[in-house]
């Protein structure tokens, strides 16, 4: 196979996003069987009020002094558990931030239309264990009336095919998402469970196309992976994670740059895959973040969100 030697944004202007993914909690109303019991017992308590806006507040003038977009992507746990979400949300948004929220879906319908007016975009992420179909497309169509709403399918391997059918079913019944069959890691580590070859394809393949009634622009998007015999190919993060093209040690990455990863108790990271170890607190005054990219040390790189960030191998100019 020929080797990648370069990796960048279809759409450049992605590149000039900050987007940092956040967690401020781990208490979560679904106890799923791929999820580690640390992303949803609630052992580690919410992070404080003052502590998320004045990071926050920070984040948006470290963006506007280089041009750039803030995007907050708050998760969890499950989000909509935490109190004091509505009144962060509408208050970063008003200072000019972008908000974002991970989500099971299962709060009502009353939580949702709440949120939707302090949303910039939502990722519901549909548990076959725990997620009633029905009440979840309810969900969805509320929030993808108003708000960019994309739709994540947790694809058990061993219950595949009914995952796919709740896809289908999703898709056929909402307009204005997208959706995408997300593989599932081995607690949530590196490792892909043992899918078979026919459902690696069936993830890597696009099959749902979005019904829509008005354009739909993402924060973060597709890949242009360049080749080494230069051949060019735009690929999803997911795709890039099924076929194994997701091997970047050595590579120089833009994390930190494009992207920051806040965990529950407050430290800061490059990305969610901690290259590079914490570089602040949410808790500091003057938190210092990164102005230049790192050179990647992990064998594989597995967040969804990670994979997407502009990378290019250490030989390549």
């Amino acid at each position: 196979m020929t080797p990648l030697i370069r990796i960048e944004h279809q759409d450049p202007r992605k590149g000039q996003i900050l987007f940092v993914d956040w967690l401020l909690g781990n208490l979560c109303n679904y106890s799923c069987s791929y999820c580690p019991s640390t992303l949803h017992d609630g052992s580690i308590a919410w992070s404080p009020y003052e502590q998320v806006v004045g990071f926050g507040e920070y984040l948006v003038r470290h963006c506007e002094a280089l041009g750039k977009t803030a995007f907050v992507q708050f998760t969890g746990g499950e989000i909509t558990l935490y109190r004091d979400l509505r009144k962060v949300a509408a208050h970063l948004q008003a200072i000019g931030c972008r908000i974002g929220l991970i989500s099971n879906g299962s709060r009502g319908l009353d939580t949702w239309r709440a949120l939707r007016e302090v949303t910039d975009m939502v990722v519901f992420t549909y548990h076959l264990e725990f997620s009633p179909l029905p009440r979840f497309i309810e969900v969805v169509r509320l929030m993808s009336e108003r708000v960019r709403t994309h739709v994540n399918i947790a694809m058990l391997p061993d219950r595949f095919q009914e995952c796919a059918q709740a896809a289908t079913a999703i898709s056929e019944s909402c307009t204005d998402i997208t959706l995408t069959l997300k593989p599932l890691l081995v607690d949530f580590g590196e490792q892909l469970y043992d899918y078979t070859a026919e459902q690696r394809t069936t993830m890597a393949d696009p099959q749902y196309p979005p019904k829509l009634t008005r354009p739909l622009n993402g924060i973060r998007g597709d890949m242009r992976c360049h080749f080494a015999d230069g051949t060019e190919q735009v690929l999803s993060a997911t795709q890039l994670l099924v076929q194994g093209l997701n091997r970047w040690s050595g590579w120089i990455c833009n994390a930190g740059l494009e992207i920051l990863s806040v965990d529950a108790q407050g430290y800061v990271y490059r990305g969610v895959c901690r290259e590079g170890g914490a570089i602040a607190h949410i808790s500091d005054a003057l938190p210092a973040l990164p102005s230049q990219p790192v050179r990647c040390t992990r064998v594989t790189c597995h967040c969804l969100s990670d994979i997407m960030t502009s990378r290019r191998a250490s030989a390549e100019t």
